[in-house]
């Protein structure tokens, strides 16, 4: 387990910038992942299936809320930033 507290202050510091690179990686791996889903849900939409109540923005959109237990919101936002 990781204890901070047995640290020296350059340490802590180095331990701050080591974390925080992981964090983005993940963070990234979790976007290219979220965008897979984007694509397998919505590029092969025809023009009926674009328009209709329930489309694959909204199923992508419900797996992806399930998953990582956000609100369907919040995985939408994440599928918008996953994409750009």
């Amino acid at each position: 387990m990781f204890d901070p507290a047995s640290l020296g202050d350059a340490e802590l510091i180095d331990a701050l910038r080591d974390k925080t690179r992981d964090e983005a990686i993940a963070a990234a791996d979790r976007l290219a992942v979220i965008a897979a889903i984007v694509a397998r849900h919505c590029d092969d939409e025809d023009d009926g299936t674009a328009h209709a109540a329930i489309d694959g923005w909204e199923y992508a959109a419900a797996d992806i809320s399930a998953a990582c237990g956000l609100t369907k919101k919040a995985a939408a936002g994440q599928m918008r930033i996953a994409i750009a």
